[in-house]
């Protein structure tokens, strides 16, 4: 799915209907409403509360001062709404935008974040961060607490993250909630000051559904087969599958495929956000015997190869397959060495994906966006 896109617009693009009256406003009064400095724009400002729009404004770049739209929440929407939403904030085809950053992903079911750790890596990504619970660096670095949040390989504007989409949701849930009663004490004081009451007036708490029924709305556009599991009409007694996001930030130099939106709607099905990971499954569930041989008689592994493998077995899980491949291509020559041990990696748990499927679940997902 297209999940996130930032587009850069001219210094002297002529805004649209909702946002040229705030623009304007901003003119004449730099302080006016939300509007912050940033490290690298003049004003900066959400527009969901301000508008009604899902995005956020960058205004007057420092050095080029030109400007950026962020638009938010983009899984959620089909590309003609997405192109409807700049159309409102720009007065020009919407397709003529360069884009300088878009998030491409896809939700998993059932395999978990640990798996993915265990059994992917992304080529010519050089750094890896993963929060969990060992701390040790050998290329990488891993740091934070076990039951890991989210992995990165590669490092921003273009990196690739993988990351537990329930957990993240709950946050956000977690968030929205604290929010509403926020706002709901702001107006008990409000509705105080103004009559100068004597006393505050009482606070109307919203009523907040259960994550389960929250989670069961928020993520409907993105997984259309929730709407087909037992307990979707009471969904309070839903309890959700793992999923995990395999997202794909594309930022900094854009693929030419996908440098302006027109060209994101007539490539992104075919371009696959993908191609660089490299997914490992395993060979075996228990690693080869230092005796075992070939058909010829001879030996099948050396007594070092052997030892070597055996410590890769043990400790496989411990780095990941990303960290893995680098330890071993220390000298340069990780590829030979990863070929003479594949007999030692061993199976997951779970069963889990190849990068083929990631790709092919990826392109369903792009196509309801773009036929919707």
């Amino acid at each position: 799915m297209i999940d996130k896109v930032e587009v850069m617009v001219s210094r002297d693009a002529h805004f649209g209907k909702k946002f040229q009256p705030v623009f304007s406003e901003l003119r004449r009064n730099p302080q006016f409403g939300p509007f912050k400095p940033s490290k690298h724009f003049r004003a900066v400002a959400d527009l969901r509360e301000l508008v009604g729009v899902d995005a956020i404004v960058h205004l007057e770049q420092k050095q080029y001062g030109t400007h950026k739209f962020e638009l938010i929440e983009t899984g959620k929407k089909s590309m003609n709404q997405v192109c409807s939403i700049l159309e409102e904030l720009v007065d020009c085809d919407p397709g003529s935008h360069r884009v300088s950053r878009i998030d491409l992903a896809v939700d998993v079911i059932g395999v978990p974040l640990p798996w993915f750790r265990d059994h992917m890596r992304v080529h010519f990504k050089q750094w890896l961060s993963a929060i969990g619970k060992l701390v040790f660096e050998v290329e990488f670095s891993e740091m934070g607490k076990k039951g890991y949040l989210t992995l990165y390989f590669g490092k921003r504007p273009s990196c690739i993250r993988v990351y537990d989409k329930v957990a993240e949701r709950r946050v956000k849930y977690e968030l929205w909630k604290k929010r509403l009663i926020r706002e709901a004490h702001d107006a008990a004081l409000r509705e105080t000051i103004a009559p100068r009451a004597d006393r505050m007036f009482p606070v109307v708490t919203p009523e907040f559904p259960s994550f389960e029924q929250w989670l069961a709305v928020d993520l409907a556009f993105s997984l259309p087969s929730q709407t087909e599991l037992p307990g979707m009409e009471h969904p309070q007694q839903l309890n959700f599958p793992v999923i995990t996001r395999v997202e794909n930030q594309l930022g900094g130099h854009v693929p030419p495929a996908l440098n302006t939106l027109a060209a994101v709607v007539r490539n992104v099905r075919d371009f696959n956000p993908f191609a660089r990971v490299q997914i490992s499954p395993g060979n075996r569930d228990q690693p080869p015997g230092l005796h075992d041989r070939n058909q010829d008689g001879s030996y099948r592994h050396s007594v070092m190869q052997w030892m070597a493998g055996m410590w890769l077995s043990e400790h496989y899980k411990d780095f990941g397959h990303q960290q893995i491949v680098a330890m071993l291509n220390r000298d340069r020559n990780g590829k030979r060495l990863l070929d003479s041990l594949s007999d030692f990696i061993p199976v997951g748990d779970e069963r889990g994906l190849t990068s083929e499927e990631l790709y092919e679940r990826h392109r369903d997902d792009v196509s309801r966006q773009l036929a919707a």
